[in-house]
């Protein structure tokens, strides 16, 4: 898990560069002062996946925490990409090309988590974010011309507005920018609104040789969700550098 590094850059043809949207919506590389509002958005999206992870927190305590393991670096900024309205951040989508947004080592998570948790929730924590980071890890699809999405997330004020698909071409910009020809995901069988979104933006079921549809079963939890992720492919061409 762990060492803050943030994408940065202005030039157009840079894929970090942030994109202007005609409705005063900029789509930017994240930055440590973000830490915040990353960590508000992802409680708010992902309560069961943090509360299976983490122990079950008050999502102010859950914020919190996230915004820790980002500011010490143990979650990394580096391919996350957000959304921004009138200076607040609105929605954010979480890139993979190669590296985990765990970062770090064993050791500096523990001490986080010692500052942040009592200590009769330090075990569940410990233990569920290693699992988990090394689980979700494992699912990840992984090749030279492939940027994964590790997670699409809007603030629940501004759902329903065309964000996630704002969020999604910038993800297929920044792709095709840095010579990528696929952009992939795992969504939920059951979240048929995602599914829909992810299909009219071009995304189709993917059945790559090796993998199967499975479960995921976080570990570390009272009742653990049963979770049958489909993985999606979309295809891309490669913009001029």
């Amino acid at each position: 898990m762990m060492e803050p590094g943030i994408a940065g850059g202005a030039a157009a043809t840079n894929p970090a560069a942030g994109k202007q949207f005609d409705d005063a919506i900029i789509v930017r590389p994240a930055t440590l002062d973000d830490a915040q509002d990353v960590a508000q958005i992802l409680a708010e999206a992902f309560p069961s996946l943090y509360r299976s992870t983490f122990g079950k927190l008050k999502e102010a305590r859950m914020v919190r925490l996230l915004t820790a393991l980002y500011r010490a670096g143990t979650l990394s900024l580096e391919a996350t990409r957000v959304a921004e309205r009138s200076g607040g951040v609105i929605g954010l989508v979480v890139l993979h090309v190669g590296k985990s947004i765990g970062r770090g080592s064993a050791a500096h998570y523990w001490r986080v988590l010692r500052r942040e948790l009592p200590w009769w929730r330090l075990p569940h924590a410990f233990f569920g974010g290693i699992s988990v980071n090394a689980m979700l890890s494992k699912r990840i699809p992984a090749g030279p011309e492939l940027v994964y999405i590790e997670a699409l997330a809007v603030a629940a004020a501004d759902r329903g507005a065309g964000i996630g698909t704002k969020l999604l071409e910038d993800a297929a910009d920044w792709a095709s920018r840095s010579r990528r020809r696929q952009l992939a995901l795992h969504v939920l069988e059951a979240n048929y609104g995602a599914r829909r979104l992810y299909e009219r933006t071009g995304f189709r079921q993917w059945h790559p040789r090796g993998q199967t549809r499975r479960s995921i079963l976080v570990p570390f939890s009272t009742r653990p969700p049963g979770w049958s992720a489909i993985l999606m492919l979309r295809k891309l061409h490669p913009s001029p550098r």
